[in-house]
């Protein structure tokens, strides 16, 4: 009988080539990969049970942010990362519009007062999302730590919610300001282009589905249902 391994501090792994999914629109810098480890041990001290299983007395023992079920952790991640890219496309387009002049005009986009309320509208409307979402997780955590356990049915809809909105509404500051940029942004390897694409890559992932929202209207509603993404 073999003896395990085990994995000094530190070790890294290659990925398994032989699994590699196929090629797809991603956002730029990440990608899915795959590891396959043989004959090595884990301690149990350095494993966590599955996100997905819930509620897990032994994980719900745990520090906070641990109790947190996987369904609220996607929910409010790719909200904060959609939020991110809207605010980086946010930043690139103010900084484009004091220095392109449209065909035929004779003033940079700055100086459009249409441009100047998109900008403003954006602005608030992306700062505003990032303090619902932070102070949602901000009360729920705090929530959590008072009573010893893990958010209640209650706030995972609050989180669902709220990290539905979020991604959402940044996928729609993305397309305006890309609308806005003209042909600028049409170009590969340019901050619109590469923006658009990473807000469509991750408003397509499940967590961007509105079908959430029904399950949170039912369960404001008292609809009886089987909860599922929370």
């Amino acid at each position: 009988m073999r003896s395990a391994r085990r994995i000094p501090p530190g070790t890294t792994f290659p990925s398994d080539s032989s699994h590699s999914p196929a090629r797809r629109l991603t956002v730029r810098g990440t990608d899915n990969d795959l590891y396959t480890l043989e004959d090595y041990f884990i301690p149990e001290e350095h494993t966590i049970t599955s996100l997905f299983r819930w509620p897990d007395a032994k994980r719900l023992a745990l520090a906070v942010p641990y109790r947190f079920g996987g369904s609220s952790l996607y929910a409010s991640g790719f909200a904060c990362v959609a939020l991110g890219n809207a605010r980086g496309m946010l930043d690139e387009f103010i900084d484009l519009s004091k220095r392109k002049v449209p065909r035929w005009g004779k003033n940079p986009l700055a100086d459009n007062m249409i441009v100047q309320v998109a900008v403003a509208e954006c602005d608030t409307r992306l700062e505003s999302a990032r303090v619902y979402l932070v102070q949602n997780l901000r009360d729920i955590e705090a929530a959590a730590e008072r009573r010893q356990g893990g958010p209640t049915m209650d706030e995972r809809m609050k989180i669902r919610a709220a990290g539905t909105y979020v991604l959402r509404l940044s996928t729609g500051v993305v397309n305006q300001l890309y609308e806005m940029a003209g042909t600028t942004a049409i170009f590969d390897g340019n901050p619109f282009e590469r923006r658009f694409r990473d807000a469509h890559t991750i408003s397509q992932h499940a967590q961007g589905r509105i079908s959430h929202m029904e399950t949170v209207g039912k369960h404001l509603l008292g609809i009886e249902q089987v909860p599922r993404f929370v």
